[in-house]
């Protein structure tokens, strides 16, 4: 456990972030086919690329993050060549959950879409090639 594993929830993401899981929708719909990287897949370089922007975007919204230094992505979070699965289960789940999961703005403001249409981990794992494109990008640096 670290400093971020307070109780048997945090247990619980945790574990998440140490083991492959899959999430499953409640109505089993599936994200849309990844259009990042070759084939869905991110190389190491992507996948640097990808960190470096993600860590400056989570660093940009600070005041709503607690304990941000536990909050940052590092390099073996998810080892390369990394597919698509992991960034919709292991990536975005410890954003979702453990980053942005008092404040969901930032996603939203950054999706560009109305926080009814971002409710559930579910509905943001659907805009994951939005996620995906906007963070390298570098969109997220010219909005509030």
């Amino acid at each position: 456990m670290n400093t971020s594993d307070n109780s048997i929830y945090f247990m619980d993401s945790a574990f998440k972030r140490r083991w492959d899981w899959e999430f499953v929708n409640w109505d089993d719909s599936k994200p849309e086919p990844a259009t990042y990287g070759t084939g869905g897949e991110l190389n190491a370089e992507e996948w640097k690329k990808l960190i470096k922007n993600l860590n400056e975007f989570i660093k940009k919204h600070h005041a709503s993050i607690r304990g941000i230094e536990d909050k940052q992505i590092g390099y073996y979070f998810i080892k390369p060549p990394v597919p698509a699965d992991k960034i919709q289960n292991k990536l975005m789940f410890f954003l979702w959950d453990s980053v942005f999961n008092r404040d969901k703005q930032p996603l939203v403001r950054l999706l560009d879409v109305e926080r009814a249409d971002l409710v559930t981990f579910g509905d943001f794992t659907k805009l994951h090639n939005k996620f995906i494109t906007k963070i390298n990008a570098g969109e997220w640096r010219t909005k509030p």
